[in-house]
């Protein structure tokens, strides 16, 4: 990962031919579109073009708006922002790439404004707030995996969490499958939607609560599948202390499946 550059903006707007974007701002940030000073072309948006180009923005206070969308294509995009991540509420994708992880310290999306993704696989994490976004896939065409993001300066964000009571998460998916290869946690409501696809799981868990003091009740599904390709492990040579095949140990495995489904409901907030 580059070394952030730290600003004290409004309003940004960046491209890059061949490397990444890392940016670090004082107060709360727009991505928006800004007209250079020259007369030149306005620039619209952060693009990273190249490979290997993420893109990293952080907000040290306040909100981060993207009314302009953050493009990242087949790489990784980092949003952090100490309140809100806002989503620009128009007809195309807020954040493109290929995994994105999205961290703010009050929530992500809205419920009025949700925050549109294009991306292959996604972490989020709401804060004290919750979590609302809706996977476009117009770009990917691959679905969307709840996973886990390897984060460009270490350390990765896995799941997607509202833990906070009262607070939910909605994931929706418009093309293609929504599988679950992480935990999906709110503390009130879990929201998972398919236009035209299916929903999975591939060892995430999904679980929703709220406080005893609501009158909400609590429902956990429980979901995961695992396959492994044991057909591939035919041989394995015995080799001597000098490298030479002193014999051959032949293998006749079959690959493996594990499929599981189960489910907890808590029928009254006094139990």
């Amino acid at each position: 990962a580059g070394t952030a550059l730290s600003t004290n903006v409004g309003t940004l707007a960046a491209r890059t031919t061949d490397g990444g974007i890392f940016i670090t701002n004082t107060g709360a940030l727009t991505v928006g579109t800004v007209s250079p000073a020259d007369g030149s072309t306005a620039i619209a948006g952060l693009t990273a073009g190249g490979t290997g180009a993420d893109i990293v923005v952080r907000t040290l206070a306040g909100n981060l708006t993207l009314t302009q969308a953050v493009t990242a294509v087949g790489d990784t995009v980092v949003l952090d922002a100490a309140g809100s991540i806002v989503g620009g509420g128009g007809a195309s994708a807020d954040v493109v790439a290929g995994s994105a992880a999205l961290s703010g310290g009050t929530g992500v999306g809205s419920q009025a404004t949700v925050l549109q993704t294009d991306v292959t696989t996604l972490a989020v994490s709401g804060g004290t707030g919750s979590v609302y976004v809706t996977e476009l896939d117009t770009t990917t065409g691959d679905g969307l995996t709840v996973g886990t993001v390897n984060l460009p300066a270490g350390g990765t964000l896995s799941g997607v969490v509202a833990a906070s009571a009262n607070q939910d998460v909605s994931l929706k998916v418009q093309a293609g499958d929504l599988t679950v290869g992480a935990n999906v946690t709110a503390g009130r409501t879990v929201s998972l939607e398919t236009t035209n696809g299916s929903i999975l799981g591939n060892g995430g868990t999904v679980g929703g609560g709220v406080d005893k003091t609501t009158n909400t009740f609590l429902f956990t599904v429980l979901a995961g599948f695992e396959w492994t390709h044991w057909g591939s492990f035919t041989r394995f040579p015995v080799l001597t202390t000098t490298g030479v095949t002193a014999t051959t140990l032949y293998f006749d495995y079959r690959d493996s499946w594990y499929a599981s489904l189960g489910g907890e409901y808590k029928w009254s907030k006094d139990l």
